[in-house]
């Protein structure tokens, strides 16, 4: 099952850059809250960062 509105079923809204900031829209103070997390949002907390295995250098 796929859900098309997630901020409808979560009563909310989720950022869309790193999904992990829900913001209250009844609030009287979300479009500031949005804008400032906006500005400092760069994206998911937990990047994949691979592990290279160390190569002995001939």
């Amino acid at each position: 099952m796929f859900i098309k509105d997630i901020d409808r079923v979560v009563g909310g809204y989720l950022c869309k850059k790193c999904n992990q900031k829900l913001f209250n829209r009844t609030s009287a103070h979300f479009s500031r809250d949005l804008k400032t997390h906006l500005e400092s949002c760069k994206g998911p907390d937990q990047m994949k960062h691979p592990k290279l295995d160390k190569l002995a250098q001939p």
